[in-house]
Parts: C-alpha cells; structure tokens; sequence
C-alpha cells in the first residue's frame, strides 16, 4: 500500500506504482464505536480471549462520516458528506468457508447491518459460528453464537441469499442480492495467495421483529458488501 497510513480518525493513501496511483486524505468524524465489555471486548465476544482463533474480527466504527478527497489516476474523487464504515481482521488464515454481509447505506440515516457466518476450526474439531448486528436509532441488536442466539433459516439460490436469526428477544430477518463481484487476495495458512471475490454493489432487505411477530424496523440497503463461499451451505443440510 506504498507510504499509506490507516487510522480511526483519518486514511492517508499515497500509492505510486505502475498500475495505479493514488494520493489524498480522508478524516473522519461522528463515530459510533461497537460496544465492549470485560466479558465481550470485541465483536466476537469471549471468543476474543481465545489465543489459537485462525481468524481475528473486530469493528472499528459501525458509522461515520468523512471529509476529503483522492486523486485516482489523476483524476479527484471528493468523499465530502460521504459515510464510513471500518472493520478488521487479523490471524492466519480466513475461514474455509463463510457468509460476510454489511451495508450502512439505508434509507435510515444511522442504521448499519454486519452479517457474518463461518465454518470455525476448534480443537480438531469445527463448529458453525456466526457474530451479527443490526444498529438502528442509537441501539445494537445482537445476535451471535455465544449469547445463544440461532440460525433458523440459511438459503442461497439464484443470487439470493436468505438469512434468519433468532436471539431471546428478536428476529432479523435479512435477503441480500448478489452483485458483480471483484477479486481480492486473502490470507491461507500466513500467506497472502488465497483468491476470493467480494461485492460491493449488492442490495440487502432487513426486516427486525419482536418475538410476538411485531415489525420493528424494515429497510433496504444499497452498496452493500458481500462474500459468499458457497461450500458453507453444505454445513446446513
């Protein structure tokens, strides 16, 4: 990434080779921080504490907004008023297989969805773990493999992904559309020569219920992030 710098509060990109250049700065500000506690730090809550996780993830801001420009092949691309979203991994490798969906792009000023479902190596044996939230109108809605939450329905056909989760108090239920997607390189085993292709342009309907079936919250998400590794549905048969 050349000279670039990555922060909470700003990115700073200075790349300048043969295929592509790009200089500018982007600050942030307005950020809405994922919530921790002694017993769940991060995102993947105890978990966290697990010292052999192949894979780390952490949120770093579920919103934000943004001030500054790049310049992209000479051409400048102001992201002025513009709306962020910062998240992480870290570890050896990426999951074998695994669902990732996120968008904060609704009609809903501050709401943001995270979505993601994994096959979890754990002491030679696996599980299917998943660490979800839907935040809306200043409030989290959490579900997760460790506050005993559920998957109660998982289907991908014809570009369409459906998912639906339960915890004690909510239902979420959420149908995302695959877009064209691009290729990224991705870590195996500490190496970077893993291939994957992620959407960017997908489209994703949330709808979150209360357990007597009342509506909630309903709305649709452009720009939406997706990354679907299709040998995971074979873990739900």
């Amino acid at each position: 990434m050349g000279n670039s710098v990555f922060t909470d509060s700003f990115v700073d990109i200075d790349i300048d080779d043969e295929s592509i250049k790009v200089k500018g700065r982007i600050e942030y500000s307005n950020l809405v921080k994922y919530p921790k506690s002694i017993f769940s730090p991060s995102i993947m809550g105890w978990y966290s504490y697990i010292p052999f996780m192949e894979c780390n993830h952490g949120i770093v801001s579920v919103n934000h907004s943004l001030q500054g420009d790049l310049i992209i092949n000479g051409n400048p691309i102001d992201f002025s008023a513009g709306k962020g979203y910062i998240e992480k991994d870290w570890g050896t490798s990426f999951p074998e297989a695994w669902i990732w969906i996120h968008s904060n792009s609704f009609n809903t000023e501050d709401a943001s969805l995270f979505v993601s479902v994994a096959k979890i190596p754990w002491l030679g044996r696996f599980f299917m773990g998943f660490i979800c939230f839907l935040y809306v109108d200043g409030q989290f809605y959490r579900f997760s493999t460790y506050n005993n939450s559920k998957i109660s329905d998982i289907n991908y056909k014809d570009k369409v992904l459906t998912i639906h989760l339960e915890n004690r108090n909510h239902i979420l239920k959420v149908v995302a559309i695959h877009e064209r997607s691009g290729e990224l390189k991705a870590p195996s085993l500490g190496e970077m020569n893993r291939r994957i292709k992620e959407s960017i342009d997908s489209t994703v309907h949330v709808q979150l219920f209360d357990k007597s079936r009342k509506l909630i919250f309903e709305d649709n998400g452009v720009r939406a992030g997706l990354e679907i590794i299709e040998e995971i549905f074979k873990y739900f048969k």
